[in-house]
């Protein structure tokens, strides 16, 4: 174990604010496979060996919990999937999961293809678009159309600047070395209130439809609803809450911010993004991928798959250890603040070559060659993997297929381009491209 020491009496904390994933791939250059650094009192151990991240993730996933800064969201999310621990996470998961499994989520392709469709046919010709701001929008009413069975119009003005506002403002809190009581009239604390009530009442309306309208459909919404009503273990009202607040707002941002860095990748990446254009000139039949289509869209996934590489959209996993554990050699105490990242790993030299060049094929079938398990992991893992990744995958590719088959994008080189690690990887000023209507 390498530590990283430091005289000041806020330890390496100013650094981390000011730019955390330069910071990290400082420390990860230490040729150890734990880096210990001091974020204020504390003790952070980034763990930068794929053997430990299983560990932790997987095989001694009991022993930790998610780490206490992350709670910053839990005035948005309650005790929903993404927070909570067992036996509340054990039991929500299994309510929820039959929603996303393979079989189930083939049944909403049509909804994402519909919707996309829908989405397009008002660009224009030719214009200059904010399209980060454009798949916001998208993924926000491809989930609301799939999972809660609802259309949320001006979903951006509604759900998307007071969902920016809680991520910048809890994320400033997390970096915080000293963090004022949210009871304080802060100008922070108010804004943070107004953003959190402004997507409950938007929450709270969907649940109330839903009830009086009494529909029995099959989205996750209904099955949380049927399970509310006739479980023996019935939902709080407030879980019900929880969970439809986890799943609208999650469900949606990761996608988006996935898709985003892909086009901008792309759009920097022209014998790339031709081969993507000519696949789905090749395969797809209308201006929209269906279902039957995405399998074959080889090429496209493994952009998609490179893109996660580069820019994992959670590019930070907290762990808090609940009990003393063994992990690989080292002792951690009860108590102790466990760092993993995605983005630090996904770029190692030691595995990758040339790990910052864009390169899709690295992928054979949608697996990475000659890499160790845990190296590559934008979904999470273990008991907690993202409940959402195959139908974030097929949403992905019905959309990128779409983008791609309509439309020539081309990049605003006046933009800047800048990570923004937020609670997920944004691009920091959005992607602005000139978008051209395909004949």
């Amino acid at each position: 174990m390498i530590t990283v020491r430091s005289g000041k009496p806020w330890g390496h904390m100013r650094s981390f604010r000011k730019d955390p994933l330069s910071f990290l791939q400082m420390a990860a250059k230490y040729d150890d496979e734990i880096v210990s650094f001091r974020l204020g009192h504390k003790s952070v151990k980034l763990l930068v060996h794929p053997s430990l991240v299983k560990e932790v993730l997987v095989s001694k996933a009991d022993c930790f919990h998610k780490s206490k800064p992350f709670q910053e969201l839990e005035p948005l999310l309650g005790n929903g999937l993404l927070l909570s621990e067992n036996p509340t996470h054990q039991k929500q998961r299994r309510l929820i999961q039959p929603s996303f499994r393979p079989a189930h989520i083939k049944k909403y392709a049509d909804l994402m293809a519909e919707s996309t469709r829908c989405f397009l046919q008002d660009w224009g010709e030719r214009e200059e678009r904010w399209i980060s701001n454009d798949l916001m929008e998208l993924t926000l009413e491809i989930i609301s159309q799939t999972m809660l069975g609802v259309d949320i119009e001006n979903g951006h003005e509604l759900v998307g600047k007071p969902l920016e506002t809680v991520m910048e403002i809890a994320t400033k809190r997390i970096r915080s070395v000293v963090r004022s009581p949210k009871s304080w009239g802060t100008t922070d604390n108010i804004a943070f209130k107004q953003a959190v009530d402004q997507l409950d009442g938007i929450v709270s309306k969907i649940i109330e439809n839903r009830h009086v309208n009494k529909s029995n459909a099959e989205d996750l919404l209904g099955v949380l609803i049927q399970s509310q009503e006739t479980s023996t273990e019935k939902m709080e009202v407030e879980q019900l809450r929880n969970e439809v607040m986890t799943i609208l707002l999650a469900g949606h941002e990761t996608t988006a911010t996935a898709l985003t860095w892909t086009m901008y990748l792309l759009m920097t990446n022209k014998n790339i993004y031709q081969k993507v254009q000519a696949e789905v000139d090749r395969l797809c039949k209308n201006d929209i991928p269906a279902y039957e289509e995405v399998n074959h869209l080889e090429y496209t996934e493994k952009v998609l798959l490179e893109s996660l590489r580069l820019y994992p959209p959670a590019w930070l996993i907290g762990r808090l250890a609940i009990k003393e554990v063994m992990i690989g050699e080292y002792q951690f105490k009860r108590g102790q603040t466990v760092m993993i990242s995605p983005y630090i790993m996904q770029r190692n030299s030691r595995y990758f070559e040339e790990p910052e060049r864009f390169n899709p094929e690295r992928f054979v079938k949608g697996k990475l060659q000659k890499v160790p398990e845990y190296v590559y992991f934008p979904f999470g893992g273990g008991t907690r993997v993202c409940i959402g990744k195959h139908f974030a995958m097929l949403e992905a590719i019905i959309v990128l297929g779409a983008l791609m088959k309509n439309f020539n994008f081309y990049f605003n080189k006046e933009s800047i381009i800048k990570a923004d690690p937020l609670i997920t990887l944004r691009l920091k000023q959005g992607l602005h491209a000139y978008v051209e209507r395909r004949k």
